[in-house]
């Protein structure tokens, strides 16, 4: 069933978390601008994660996954990386840390339609998970903290949504879609522990959200906005609830309380691909990559505050290392630290 527009924005903003207890003190965040290549692929990177040491895993079109060491230096023009994870046979689209209290998982999902589970520290694939029918868009992985479980999970071109058992590799649930799922987000609901009543984000090109309920495997509402989007974001910043939109070569930060969009990013000149919410000591502050070859840094009013360029081509995907620098992976084949 259908909820308005405005029921569904005031729900959101009951079920986001109060994960701020206090006020948030802005810290001064600046880069140098100065970046130095990590390594180089022959293929493209097309997704970034960073394990909790501090390595960066990178998933490419050459159909395997990398660990690099950012404290390792070049040594040679290509393949600079600590090991390499061999098993896809097509293009890895996306990659996520499945993390516990005694171990961290690599997990990566592929257009040759599987997921699988590595371990960092062998390079060896502990489990594939089987059932998309089509490529495997993304992943997304929330553990124990919002009582979901350490669960998996991801949306295809076969217009599903599969949450996963990363032990047993079973699916436990499908949500039949019915568009090709380009991104999917976690909201969790501690409203409701008894039940793990959580909410999942599923968006396509086609700039319509789902809201679904994973306890009963429902669609509880739509919001249809015709962003056009690609994938979107939750945000949390001074105990509010903000999903961050992104809408061709702009970002949208709209204000779920007000239901209003209230901040635009505006500055990109070609599509943006990529963006990271950088943590709220850090301001809440975005990075954003775009076909423009550069990444931009936002604080939470939408001011632009520093473009950081250096790749040569799509930059097609950011993360944050534990010491504050920014991560990028491009088209160009490079992973860039930039400090």
């Amino acid at each position: 069933m259908n909820k308005s527009k405005s029921s569904i924005w005031k729900y959101l903003n009951e079920v986001f978390p109060d994960v701020l207890s206090k006020l948030i003190i802005e810290y001064d965040y600046y880069l140098s601008g100065e970046s130095h290549i990590l390594g180089k692929c022959t293929s493209g990177i097309l997704c970034i994660s960073v394990l909790s040491d501090g390595r960066i895993v990178s998933g490419s079109t050459g159909n395997y996954l990398t660990i690099w060491n950012p404290q390792k230096h070049v040594t040679r023009e290509y393949d600079n990386y600590d090991s390499k994870l061999v098993g896809h046979t097509d293009w890895v689209r996306s990659i996520a840390i499945l993390s516990t209290k005694s171990t961290e998982k690599i997990v990566s999902a592929s257009d040759d339609r599987t997921i699988k589970i590595w371990d960092p520290e062998t390079g060896t694939c502990d489990i594939t998970l089987f059932g998309h029918s089509s490529w495997v868009k993304c992943i997304t992985i929330r553990s124990d903290d919002c009582n979901f479980g350490n669960k998996i999970v991801s949306g295809s071109i076969d217009k599903t949504i599969k949450i996963w058992n990363p032990t047993t590799g079973n699916c436990d649930v499908t949500l039949v879609d019915g568009r090709s799922v380009y991104f999917v987000a976690i909201v969790p609901n501690n409203q409701f522990k008894e039940t793990k009543q959580i909410r999942i984000l599923s968006g396509s090109d086609d700039g319509i959200i789902k809201i679904w309920n994973s306890y009963t495997r429902t669609c509880e509402g739509t919001l249809d906005y015709k962003f056009q989007s690609l994938f979107a974001k939750p945000i949390y910043f001074n105990n509010n609830s903000y999903i961050l939109f992104v809408r061709e070569n702009e970002l949208r930060i709209f204000d779920i309380l007000n239901e209003d969009y209230n901040v635009n990013l505006i500055g990109h000149t070609a599509t943006v691909l990529c963006c990271t919410i950088l943590p709220d000591y850090y301001g809440c502050r975005i990075v954003s990559g775009s076909n423009d070859k550069t990444l931009k840094i936002w604080n939470h009013s939408g001011e632009l505050e520093q473009t950081l360029k250096g790749h040569e081509c799509s930059v097609g995907c950011t993360a944050m290392l534990p010491n504050g620098n920014i991560v990028s992976g491009s088209y160009d084949g490079t992973i860039r630290i930039w400090t």
